[in-house]
């Protein structure tokens, strides 16, 4: 569940598939829910690991 703008939104989620490749799946869309994208730059998979496991833990 994702709180956008004050409204909650079930059916959110992010996949890092490696350091190429993510897809972002939006459940409020009606259409292309999924999108694939290419990492084009420098991408650090363990930064966004840390990063979202620190939001999970609600550390800054």
């Amino acid at each position: 569940m994702t709180k956008k703008e004050d409204r909650f939104t079930e059916g959110f989620g992010i996949t890092f598939y490696n350091e190429h490749a993510v897809s972002i799946y939006s459940g409020y869309k009606t259409r292309d829910k999924l999108e694939n994208y290419e990492i084009t730059n420098d991408f650090n998979l363990n930064e966004m690991e840390r990063l979202f496991t620190n939001l999970k833990e609600g550390k800054k």
